[in-house]
């Protein structure tokens, strides 16, 4: 099996279920939504009859991102033999841990028989089986990492510390297959690789940076290497829904987008929602669970892989070309005087913090 990337949950649920009924020894669930709804309970489903076959099954989901804390999931797995984790549950943990709380468990693992990695933007519910967005099913020569990482998300889910995870750095980050390496983010700044990635690509870039997210706040520092990047001739495209579910969101974000607009830099807004996140720079590609925004590099916990060229960095540029005919060339974000004002100075207020509440 070559590298897969699916743009519909639809089609990633029947590859994945697939998958899932050829394992024979462990399955590794860590997913940000985990709902009990048609989708979600066809998965339980699946997952008891692997228990009754004497499948390890190991599970985490988050608490905010399911709901009710993912209890119908939990109680059903827990019911068969099955290892459940609730990540930070909203109920237990936040009136004690409140800053704590806002760190949530974003990534997305599905690992089987440690041999096949699926990961992406892509959850377990009816809201992801035909909404775009992208995940990816991978071989894997070494699954390590990814179990070290799982491990670690488990032991956090219930503990009020920020982690103890290995840290990552741009001279060694993990080979999880040929010529693809894992990329983790935490709320610690010394563990996250993926932002790290990104500033280092873009500070690089010869020709081109193509970002494509479902929502889009970056960092300050950021947005003036994407300038940067732009006064030296390279051509840099932005892709974003028009709009997301959060309208306070869509107008924070226009203090961000305003002063890329002004470089010249082009912004697309895809008409129909979607929730893909990944970006290339040149022939480097990064694609995962990680929103090209200062929430999902400096806060939350991600899991992201990178690469160069090959069959994932097609995938990539074909979808690319499909959403710009999907969306509409935006030139200037409508705000009026006050409102903008408000939001050029709450930014920076904003992004401290975001990233220095670690």
């Amino acid at each position: 099996m070559g590298n897969l990337i699916f743009r519909r949950g639809k089609e990633f649920y029947c590859n994945l279920e697939n998958e899932i009924a050829q394992a024979r020894q462990e399955i590794l669930i860590n997913v940000y939504s985990f709902q009990y709804d048609a989708i979600g309970k066809r998965f339980v489903e699946i997952l008891k009859k692997k228990l009754d076959e004497g499948v390890a099954v190991r599970v985490i989901l988050d608490g905010l991102g399911s709901r009710h804390d993912g209890k119908e999931v939990a109680d059903m797995l827990k019911a068969c033999g099955g290892d459940v984790c609730v990540f930070r549950p909203r109920k237990k943990y936040l009136r004690r841990h409140p800053v704590m709380f806002c760190r949530r468990d974003h990534a997305r693992i599905f690992l089987i028989d440690r041999k096949l990695l699926g990961m992406g933007g892509i959850c377990i519910g009816e809201v992801y089986d035909e909404r775009q967005d992208l995940a990816a099913l991978i071989p894997i020569a070494d699954a390590g990492p990814v179990v070290s990482y799982f491990n670690d998300l488990w032991t956090l889910a219930g503990n009020r510390n920020n982690g103890g995870f290995t840290p990552q750095n741009l001279e060694w980050l993990p080979w999880v297959a040929p010529a693809i390496q894992m990329l983790v983010s935490t709320p610690i700044k010394k563990e996250q690789a993926i932002y790290r990635w990104a500033m280092e690509h873009i500070r690089s870039a010869r020709e081109r940076i193509v970002i494509v997210s479902a929502w889009f706040l970056p960092t300050i520092e950021l947005v003036h290497a994407l300038c940067s990047a732009e006064e030296r001739g390279v051509l840099i495209t932005i892709i974003t829904p028009s709009h997301t579910d959060k309208r306070w969101y869509d107008d924070f974000r226009g203090a961000a987008i305003s002063k890329l607009l002004k470089k010249n830099i082009a912004w697309y807004g895809a008409d129909e929602y979607f929730h893909q996140k990944y970006f290339f720079v040149d022939d480097d590609w990064c694609l995962g669970s990680a929103n090209f925004d200062m929430i999902s590099m400096n806060r939350d916990y991600e899991l992201n892989l990178c690469g160069c060229g090959g069959t994932v960095l097609e995938e990539l540029k074909a979808n690319f070309r499909a959403l710009v005919r999907g969306s509409e060339s935006i030139r200037r974000v409508k705000m009026n005087r006050l409102v903008r004002f408000l939001e050029r100075a709450a930014y920076p207020i904003f992004e401290m913090f975001i990233v220095t509440q670690r």
